[in-house]
């Protein structure tokens, strides 16, 4: 599901909300100091942070809380046991379970049931949270910089707490960001077997678009990040909405559990209850004879309903969250961000790499040596670039220690470590690398032309090209490298005249590229906060409108 814009407010230079489109290579271009790395920083806030959501089961907490309400919990959870093993067990059987399950609630604990789970929600509120809690080995401090927002930190991905990252250090402001999807028709099963859970019939089927949006607080009198709310919409329309229990709010008596999940009108009161309450149409039907037949009177079966109701809302909520959450994250899942100065291995050190791209070294670059040792297709393609680059060089695992790797001069056929070569070709590895490697969705590089050759400049843009080729991979590039994106542009012309005259000419080539695999936006900085300007391409490979200030006007004033 790839991203379509990212909507971001009181996030750094940015105060009033901005949105920017995506599109599957996004270039952000402005002067120093423009806000061009803002983006690609809210991008991995967000991430980050949605990391840290859970969606836990509650009922197993009211049980310890309270404990008169087992026997209601252990009831709910044999029927629901019983429902699994529907296909495995005899009708007869099957509803001779259910009987005996409904007829060991007494009255009294449906009678007191609403109080005792008003008390028990109202105990959770105040420990609840909705931000994950760091485990017990971490220090004092990486728990105390979690709980005031910091991210993961990298030498150039630190952005610091809260505090440091509101607009105008602003603490009464909200950060906001929100990120919209296109939803592919594979994913549209999965997302409606989800929402038949849940929706009525005239609700939103096969959507065709969601977005996620996350609003994050500050609690000045405890020194801590708070999440304000978190909401999911599909084709425009806001969905569900959640508002965590640790929020501060005006009034907490007033807080209500079923508020977490804001009533659109959209949703099934019975919120998913049809799939398995058919097994359960004897008590949940207008037609009590079964019941009467072993005692179920009309008022306990009123009861019963009620509260079978309640416990089936808030597990169908919570679960439906839950997966919502996976498959619209999804794209976030790995992102890699690689920093505008990279790090080149140190002589005799082995990778300290694990099974997962660690993201503070993807951060500085040291990460995109250690998954050449692992991946050896990943490391023939990257020398295949090597050689289109002009580099003079290709990447060899060393012969004499398997954790190192080497460069090799095709011209003096020598091999030399990467510290012995110039700076940009180790600068530039790492952006091929992670371009090319399609573990991570979202590929985010700051100045991939640090150091290197206006045609190696140009050259980047086919690596970027090629990184998205027949997949839904996302490449965000902070850059100044107008040889860039002259070459992007010039495969945009190419593409288009071959798509149109069906050309064989020589420049015919693999790297295909349409208006709408390209987004351009042009940044500055304004006394109102930081503004962003999106350039439409056209299928000709130029603007619709001219560059703003200038298109590197500097070229001009030079030549004359």
């Amino acid at each position: 599901m790839p991203i379509t814009s990212i909507t971001i407010e009181n996030f750094k230079g940015i105060g009033d909300a901005v949105t920017i489109p995506i599109r599957p290579i996004t270039l952000l271009f402005g002067k120093n100091s423009s806000g061009k790395s803002t983006v690609l920083q809210a991008l991995r806030y967000m991430s980050e942070r949605c990391d840290d959501l859970k969606f836990e089961q509650k009922l197993p907490e009211l049980e310890q809380k309270f404990q008169e309400q087992r026997p209601l919990s252990e009831a709910y959870q044999l029927l629901k046991a019983a429902h699994r093993l529907r296909d495995r067990v005899d009708p007869e059987v099957l509803k001779s379970i259910q009987k005996d399950t409904i007829k060991n609630i007494s009255n009294d604990d449906l009678s007191a049931f609403d109080s005792r789970r008003g008390k028990a929600l109202k105990a959770i509120q105040k420990v609840a949270d909705l931000f994950e809690s760091k485990d017990d080995w971490q220090s004092q401090a990486e728990v105390e910089a979690w709980e005031r927002g910091e991210i993961y930190p990298g030498r150039f991905t630190d952005l610091g707490d809260f505090p440091s990252l509101v607009h105008r250090h602003e603490l009464d402001r909200k950060i906001r960001i929100r990120l919209e999807f296109d939803i592919e028709p594979e994913k549209w099963k999965s997302l409606n077997d989800i929402l038949t859970l849940a929706m009525k019939s005239e609700s939103v089927t096969n959507p065709k678009s969601a977005w996620i949006e996350m609003v994050i607080g500050w609690d000045e009198q405890q020194k801590v990040i708070y999440l304000d709310s978190y909401k999911y919409a599909l084709n425009g329309a806001e969905w569900i909405c959640l508002t965590p229990p640790n929020r501060p709010m005006p009034d907490e008596a007033e807080w209500n559990y079923e508020e977490r999940f804001i009533d659109l009108n959209i949703y099934s009161k019975k919120f998913g209850l049809s799939k398995w309450t058919k097994d359960l149409s004897w008590l949940l039907g207008t037609d009590n004879s079964e019941g009467k037949k072993f005692g179920l009177s009309e008022k306990k079966l009123k009861n019963i309903r009620s509260w079978l109701e309640k416990c089936v809302f808030e597990d169908r909520a919570t679960n439906i969250l839950k997966k919502l959450h996976d498959i619209v994250l999804g794209e976030l899942d790995g992102m890699r961000h690689l920093g505008p100065v990279r790090d080149v291995p140190l002589r005799n050190q082995d990778s300290i790499s694990t099974s997962e791209a660690d993201v503070s070294r993807w951060s500085i670059g040291l990460e995109a040596w250690d998954v050449l040792l692992g991946k050896p297709q990943l490391l023939k393609k990257t020398n295949r670039y090597m050689k289109k680059l002009a580099l003079g060089y290709s990447i060899r695992r060393s012969e004499d220690d398997e954790h190192e790797i080497l460069l090799y001069d095709e011209t003096h056929k020598i091999y030399h470590h990467p510290l012995d070569v110039g700076f940009g070709i180790s600068q530039v590895i790492p952006v091929v690398v992670g371009a090319l490697d399609d573990m991570s969705q979202i590929f985010a590089v700051e100045q991939p032309e640090l150091h290197v050759h206006p045609a190696v400049q140009v050259a980047l843009g086919d690596v970027f090209i090629d990184g998205i080729k027949n997949s839904n991979r996302t490449m965000l590039i902070e850059t100044h490298s107008e040889h860039l994106l002259l070459r992007l542009l010039r495969r945009v012309r190419e593409t288009t005249r071959r798509n149109r005259h069906q050309t064989t000419e020589l420049e015919q080539t693999y790297h295909e590229l349409t208006p709408n695999d390209l987004s351009v936006v042009y940044v500055r900085p304004t006394p109102a906060g930081v503004k962003f300007t999106p350039l439409t391409v056209t299928d000709k490979g130029d603007f619709d409108a001219p560059w703003p200030e200038g298109f590197f006007e500097e070229r001009d004033s030079e030549w004359y």
